[in-house]
């Protein structure tokens, strides 16, 4: 029972840490012009689509999505729509390719492009953006890039190994 109750606070953890993460590790200390953009609720999300059940993934997605969107954002929709489709295009890709650990972390890496490259571009159509492509890939895109790869590298084997944990104790009884 203890060992199913650890995915929601797993999830809620990331789901807080991204916020934490900014005030915690801002650009500035380092003397840098970047946005770091953790996306570690996605990357849960995926590990879960690929590891876990990607149902459990599409409904998570969608609680934590819609609240993403009334803590975060002005319009209801985006994160959740995102964090729905984003999941199910990995289950599909992982059906056709092995979960190895370089495999996870080059979808993972894409998947994340994927979602900063869709809220780019509906900033852009509502008129909220206002960072030319080029700054956006250099300055926003690349450093979140590299913060959730590393993201990641730390996570994946553990989480593995818990959902393959959690899924032969199911098989078992």
């Amino acid at each position: 029972m203890m060992k199913k109750l650890l995915l929601p606070c797993f999830f809620i953890v990331c789901f807080v840490l991204e916020s934490i993460f900014v005030d915690l590790l801002p650009a500035q200390m380092f003397n840098i012009d970047r946005i770091f953009v953790p996306r570690f609720f996605l990357v849960t999300l995926l590990l879960t689509a690929v590891y876990y059940k990607r149902n459990v993934a599409l409904l998570y997605g969608l609680g934590f999505g819609l609240l993403y969107d009334i803590t975060y954002t002005q319009i209801i929709g985006i994160y959740m729509f995102g964090y729905v489709l984003l999941p199910y295009i990995t289950s599909k890709i992982m059906r056709v390719v092995h979960s190895h650990s370089l495999i996870v972390l080059i979808i993972g890496i894409f998947i994340v492009a994927l979602l900063e490259f869709y809220v780019y571009g509906i900033n852009l159509l509502i008129g909220n953006g206002f960072l030319t492509f080029d700054y956006f890939i250099q300055i926003r895109l690349i450093p979140t890039l590299l913060i959730n790869a590393v993201f990641i590298i730390l996570v994946n084997i553990p989480l593995k190994r818990y959902f393959l944990h959690t899924f032969d104790l199911g098989k078992e009884k």
